[in-house]
């Protein structure tokens, strides 16, 4: 697979299980300190391949797929902020993430996030 004429970096996909049972997707690219890639509202982990491709050399980027996109489970009722977190710290606990980066609604996330996970550096 290529994007602007990038080989994009050999990734694997992962899921885990939050709290509210709900299976949660992501990829997994490169190697080094694990970092946190949350996507905006209107995309999904995807869109970032060449974004994860430049960083893949200096970290291990987890991208997680966000409720209700392809490798995620549904919104459940009531859905929330508070199972957005919850979703983060179930792929936090597997992963050992302590640094993450939030575009657009994953900003939002990430700073919420950061009120009770364990991160060291927030970007938004």
């Amino acid at each position: 697979m290529e994007s602007e004429g990038l080989p994009i970096t050999d990734h694997h996909l992962a899921y885990v299980i939050s709290p509210d049972g709900t299976r949660i997707g992501y990829r997994k690219f490169g190697k080094g300190p694990s970092l946190l890639f949350l996507h905006g509202g209107g995309f999904a982990s995807q869109h970032y391949l060449e974004l994860a491709e430049r960083l893949a050399s200096s970290y291990t980027v987890i991208m997680p797929v966000a409720r209700g996109r392809g490798l995620t489970g549904p919104f459940g009722v009531g859905h929330g902020m508070r199972q957005e977190v919850e979703d983060i710290g179930a792929i936090v606990t597997e992963t050992g993430a302590v640094i993450v980066f939030g575009h657009s609604r994953g900003g939002l996330v990430a700073l919420e996030a950061g009120l009770c996970l364990p991160f060291q550096k927030i970007a938004v």
